[in-house]
């Protein structure tokens, strides 16, 4: 998934991923050296996190110096992961594009409410990954282009 996801989504999920396994409560100190991150974005990514899942689902509590998970008995890890991916910016623009959606950057980014430049910025990261697999992001309107053998093994690689 590391290459597949940005490295901020990455980290999120690593961090998401230690609390939700921790057997015990973790100090901010093993949460950085884990994820390798600096303590303003650990505190920005559990601000953005307790900012994505309903409260009743997910949380991240701080008390005493100590960072813990609180889970609905329901949730697991994957679910977690998939409410995660679903709700992202970069899943819309996937869903937008596989679904032959007629929209330019500008329709899209009015539609999701994102910002021009954080829409670019989003498209030149999807851009970059499919050239991996020699395709290309048209953006009048979004839509991939390139072989068809290409775009097929895109969607549905070879186990």
């Amino acid at each position: 998934m590391k290459y597949i996801i940005p490295a901020t989504s990455y980290r999120r999920l690593t961090l998401l991923n230690k609390l939700f396994f921790a057997t015990d409560r973790l100090s901010k100190k093993e949460l950085l050296e884990s994820i390798k991150s600096s303590l303003n974005t650990l505190n920005s990514d559990i601000a953005f996190l307790n900012e994505r899942f309903p409260e009743n689902m997910s949380h991240i509590i701080e008390e005493d110096g100590q960072v813990f998970l609180k889970v609905a008995d329901d949730v697991n890890f994957d679910y977690l992961t998939a409410y995660m991916i679903s709700t992202s910016d970069l899943f819309q623009l996937s869903l937008s594009i596989f679904g032959n959606s007629p929209l330019n950057v500008q329709e899209w980014a009015k539609l999701h409410f994102v910002s021009l430049a954080s829409l670019y910025i989003k498209l030149k990261e999807v851009d970059t990954f499919l050239a991996q697999s020699r395709l290309i992001l048209n953006t009048t309107p979004l839509q991939i282009q390139g072989n068809e053998i290409n775009i097929r093994f895109f969607l549905f690689p070879p186990l």
